[in-house]
């Protein structure tokens, strides 16, 4: 087994923890990167699209409704739930590394230091979902990868799947470490690690330095482009999974040539305001251009008109990406 780097001494949901697996793979998100059949996600690429930009702006505040604060709410109770069940005394962590390269990472509920130490997924699902789990009785089928690779990071050799509902009966299932499996993800995440090493390097190297925002007085950029770009960004956004905030980061990335300057030794980046017409001309071919060769999403030109107005009936119906664009 490999060696994790256990961090004990940071509370999860912190700004330190965020700041912990800010950019790496996580065990939440191996689902992104392997199938519960053992085959390549389909998602991969999306997934990895979201690290490099996390890796570069920071954690984006992430969408929560009210069912998903009421299950992150009552995770200590479910705790407590299963350290009653078991008798096992739940070992809480912030954060845990595959090994000392600190490349991927997990978040376990709990870990535990007996039976050939094991660990424990914790659950707060609404009521229809905790009767599925009771009826069938198994792990999840969307959970495998997560499990098998919390258990593949932190060393484990079996690890509880427990779900808690209050006024339902409780839930466990034990879940054995699946060699054959967790040899595929190992492979998987190899080779995502890799790629994500090149596209960081792609687009930050001599380049892009952590920046101030500055905003200054507005130049000549038309309404029309601005309307064109938010458009275009939108619909790069719905087909790669990012937000929107998250496309426009990575637009002014890629363009950190136009947008950055310097002042006082700091870098800064310019609003799109502050461009004139051929520069946001130059800027949005130059993404359109990146789009097509590295996420193989076609954006549409500025004169056509039906693909556009397509785009915004789409984007305008998709509450959840507005939201999580705000």
């Amino acid at each position: 087994m490999n060696k994790p780097i256990i961090i004990s001494d940071i509370e999860q949901g912190t700004e330190e923890w965020q700041e912990l697996r800010k950019g790496i793979p996580t065990a939440s998100n191996f689902s992104n990167i392997i199938t519960s059949t053992g085959k390549p996600s389909k998602t991969a690429k999306t997934y990895l699209y979201k690290l490099v930009a996390e890796s570069i702006i920071g954690v984006q505040e992430g969408y929560t409704n009210e069912a998903m604060q009421q299950g992150i709410e009552t995770e200590e109770l479910a705790r407590i739930e299963y350290e009653m069940d078991t008798g096992f005394e739940v070992e809480q962590v912030g954060f845990v590394y595959l090994d000392d390269k600190k490349e991927v990472g997990c978040s376990p509920d709990g870990l535990i230091s007996v039976n050939g130490h094991g660990g424990v997924e914790i659950k707060c699902p609404q009521p229809h979902t905790h009767v599925s789990y009771l009826l069938d009785n198994k792990l999840p089928t969307n959970y495998i990868a997560q499990v098998q690779g919390a258990m593949y990071v932190a060393g484990r050799s079996w690890w509880d799947f427990f779900s808690y509902c209050d006024g339902l009966p409780n839930f466990r299932v034990r879940v054995q470490r699946d060699s054959l499996f967790i040899e595929q993800l190992s492979t998987m995440l190899e080779i995502f690690v890799a790629d994500l090493k090149a596209v960081k390097k792609h687009l930050t190297e001599g380049k892009y330095k952590r920046c101030i925002v500055e905003l200054k007085e507005k130049r000549s950029v038309s309404n029309s482009q601005n309307a064109y770009l938010h458009l275009i960004l939108s619909w790069f956004g719905l087909e790669t999974g990012l937000t929107l905030n998250e496309a426009k980061q990575l637009y002014k990335i890629i363009n950190c040539d136009i947008y950055e300057y310097s002042k006082d030794n700091n870098v800064f980046y310019k609003s799109v305001n502050e461009l004139d017409t051929n520069e946001m001309t130059q800027t949005i071919e130059m993404f359109r251009n990146y789009s097509a060769e590295e996420a193989d999403v076609y954006l549409p030109e500025p004169d056509d008109r039906r693909f556009l107005q397509e785009i915004e009936v789409r984007a305008s119906q998709d509450k959840m990406y507005l939201r999580s664009g705000q």
